[in-house]
């Protein structure tokens, strides 16, 4: 199912896309859904990407003494507080 809707562009938007659109020999929509999907891809890479800078520290702490009290000092390596 495909849906409409109208975005307005100032006039500078407009003359990039009707070039975009030109040169790449496409019509102004598809130029706006590639921008579209480019943009959703790069957010869903970057959302992942911290996901798995999340997941690369998972089990990091192996130690049974510390506890959720100290994750500052553990996270930024201040000895003096451990």
């Amino acid at each position: 199912m495909k849906h409409r809707t109208q975005i307005p562009l100032d006039e500078q938007q407009y003359r990039t896309l009707e070039e975009m659109a030109r040169s790449r020999g496409r019509s102004m929509g598809q130029i706006v859904r590639d921008l579209i999907d480019e943009g959703i891809a790069r957010d869903r890479n970057h959302d992942e990407g911290r996901l798995d800078a999340l997941r690369q520290i998972a089990g990091f702490i192996g130690e049974p003494d510390v506890t959720g009290r100290e994750h500052d000092s553990v996270l930024y390596d201040e000895e003096q507080h451990r």
